[in-house]
């Protein structure tokens, strides 16, 4: 697990197949051929998983007036799998996935914080971040200037 976890933190675009391969060969291991079968029911199973927490979906209503961005690593196809599982998408003006091609950074980088900035057209100083990771959410927001809330 330790090297799937090193994978996909590689700031790079990827899906969930791309982090299997390279885990296995950073084990000095050849991919099984039926890989991309295996990866599409880990895919299914990590998707089906997917709940949202208690109060969050009411939270993202009271603030229906003002512009939210997600912010999340992973691979792309897992990432969007689970937003669109539960309904999150309409909800926000952007979203940025570390695994695609157009991001390509991961939290805790203080750039890909920047980007949600950018694509919201707001300052730093005027977002609250709220994150479940003290440090790739709640340390890498402060470390652009926003303000942040962790919910563990």
């Amino acid at each position: 697990m330790r090297h799937y976890d090193a994978e996909r933190r590689v700031e790079r675009a990827n899906t969930h197949l791309d982090v299997l391969e390279c885990t296995f060969r950073a084990l000095g291991w050849p991919p099984p051929p039926d890989l991309t079968v295996i990866a599409e029911e880990l895919y299914h199973d990590y998707v089906a998983g997917i709940e949202l927490l208690p109060g969050a979906m009411e939270t993202v209503q009271y603030f229906a007036h003002l512009p939210k961005a997600i912010i999340t690593n992973g691979p792309s196809d897992m990432q969007w799998g689970a937003i669109r599982k539960v309904g999150l998408e309409p909800y926000f003006q952007t979203i940025l996935i570390s695994g695609d091609p157009d991001v390509v950074v991961c939290k805790p980088n203080p750039r890909i914080f920047q980007m949600a900035c950018e694509r919201l057209e707001v300052e730093p100083r005027e977002v609250l971040m709220i994150g479940d990771n003290l440090e790739q959410d709640i340390q890498g927001a402060r470390a652009l200037g926003m303000q942040a809330v962790h919910r563990p």
